[in-house]
């Protein structure tokens, strides 16, 4: 009962920031899922068939990383913009990490984003 209590004071503005929060992360993350699922083969980077060019830094970032770091970041993009919702919404009944534990939940991002960046740039 005190974690409602707690969540009930939160105030306007943090609530704002949380909900620009996931509705920047929401999108990012399905894009970012959206990108992984590509299994065409990608063009030969020679003078019949150049690489086409990124259309924005954003493009060449997700370009660059593998198929499995792209669902690892837009997967842990989705997760923290749920929870940056369900803790600052006390009213609406969403499953969410403990407050109390909201450090694993950000310790278990970094490190799944992390981990999986570090692969890719070891194997390139």
């Amino acid at each position: 009962m005190d974690v409602i209590v707690t969540l009930a004071a939160v105030a306007v503005p943090l609530q704002v920031g949380a909900g620009v929060l996931a509705a920047v992360l929401l999108p990012f993350g399905g894009w970012m899922l959206w990108g992984g699922r590509d299994f065409s083969a990608r063009p030969l980077d020679d003078e019949l068939h150049p690489a086409p060019p990124a259309r924005s830094p954003l493009h060449a970032f997700r370009d660059s990383l593998s198929r499995s770091s792209r669902t690892a970041v837009g997967l842990c993009s989705l997760i923290v913009a749920y929870h940056a919702v369900a803790y600052t919404q006390p009213h609406v009944n969403l499953i969410q990490v403990p407050i109390e534990r909201w450090w694993i939940l950000v310790l278990g991002v970094l490190i799944t984003v992390w981990s999986s960046l570090a692969m890719d740039r070891s194997f390139k």
